[in-house]
Parts: structure tokens; sequence; C-alpha cells
């Protein structure tokens, strides 16, 4: 039986691992939709996230997004140094 997480539980899974996984990953191509501001931005939504743990599907959707967007994203950040450091930046 796959056990199924809540998008709270997932979004702080990401959260805890976020900064690992910005400095383990290696270079990649970036995709032409990011930018350092998008990736600034995500930073800001992370923090909210993180501050109120409880709201993050609250504050998820008021940014446009989904739990599963918002994992790709900093995926997406996460493979690109560029993109990690302007999101740690932000941080």
């Amino acid at each position: 039986m796959m056990r199924r997480f809540t998008p709270a539980a997932l979004l702080f899974g990401l959260l805890a691992l976020g900064p690992g996984l910005l400095v383990a990953c290696d270079s990649a191509p970036t995709s032409q939709a990011m930018s350092a501001d998008r990736a600034r931005s995500l930073a800001a939504l992370s923090k909210s996230i993180e501050a109120n743990p409880a709201q993050a599907e609250a504050l998820l959707k008021e940014a446009g997004l989904d739990a599963a967007t918002y994992e790709a994203q900093l995926y997406e950040i996460a493979a690109d140094p560029a993109l990690s450091a302007a999101y740690a930046a932000a941080r």
C-alpha cells in the first residue's frame, strides 16, 4: 500500500531538504521560463510557508501554484547554480 502525503507534509519535507538540494545538485540546462527573479519569488514563498506551515495550501494557491508545480520549480532551481544562488540569497 502506497502512503500518501499531505501537501503540507510534502512542503515541509522540501523546505527541510531544499538547501541541501540546492548545494548538492550540479549544473543542468536552465529553462527559459525560470529567471533569477522567479527563484527569489519562490524563496520568499518558501519562507512564508516555513513560517506558517498550516497555511501552506493557501499560500500556494495565492501564488497561483499547487504542491506539484511548486516542487517542480524547486527542483528546477536546484539544478541550476545561478538560480540556486539567487534562491539562497533570498532565503
